[in-house]
């Protein structure tokens, strides 16, 4: 366990608290992501949005360290930045995660692989445990310009009709494109076909986007 102090943990639940896409279940969901499904399946989940965001962030970080000596909650922390990027949200959380590597019980190692830089997807393999990190091999501006030209130029017109409020995830290297109900489902089916894909996600119907699972607004009227 981290044994974190009582003020970072509080901290921490303050911020991920103001991620208001997480008052949605499938996005607190999305931060349990690459856990080992396991001990997920064993955490308290609730409907109310404070007391399930409390549960999840609790259990996590007893966890501790994974099989692959991979620390769970430095997992979490990660899928909750790749929620909030571009947001105001993003910064603060980012210095937590900062915080959360320079301590003693991070290894030197752990905190460069982790890097919020290097890390957009955890792959938990057979048995539970974290054996690749995929990169995002461009800055985020020019993964949501490529993303948002390959969408308008074709894709939004092979996907509108009958698929509002669905998600696109969109391989911006090769074109390729997944639909589904969730960014999880979305990106897991990219990755599936394509495994060194550079997703870009928008919910179909709406104008913001998502990186690997932010938000989305709907259009203005």
């Amino acid at each position: 366990m981290l044994n974190l102090s009582p003020d970072f943990r509080n901290n921490l639940f303050k911020v991920l608290r103001a991620i208001t896409v997480l008052k949605e279940q499938e996005n607190r969901d999305f931060l349990l992501r690459h856990l080992p499904a396991g001990p997920v399946s064993t955490i308290s989940r609730s409907s109310a949005f404070r007391t399930d965001l409390h549960n999840i962030l609790m259990a996590v970080e007893s966890w501790g360290k994974l099989d692959s000596n991979r620390w769970a909650l430095l997992i979490l922390v990660n899928n909750a930045l790749l929620l909030v990027q571009g947001t105001k949200q993003e910064q603060p959380l980012k210095n937590l995660l900062t915080q959360l590597e320079d301590h003693d019980f991070i290894e030197p190692e752990l905190s460069e692989t982790m890097s919020t830089e290097v890390l957009q997807e955890a792959v938990i393999g057979t048995g539970g445990n974290l054996t690749a990190i995929r990169q995002r091999r461009y800055p985020k501006e020019e993964l949501a310009q490529r993303g948002q030209e390959l969408y308008e130029s074709g894709i939004q017109q092979q996907v509108d009709a009958g698929n509002e409020g669905k998600i696109v995830a969109i391989d911006i290297e090769t074109g390729a494109f997944e639909v589904a109900e969730t960014v999880m489902n979305a990106t897991d089916r990219l990755f599936e076909s394509y495994p060194d894909a550079q997703p870009w996600t928008i919910r179909i119907g709406h104008r913001a986007v998502y990186h690997f699972g932010s938000r989305s607004l709907k259009q203005s009227s």
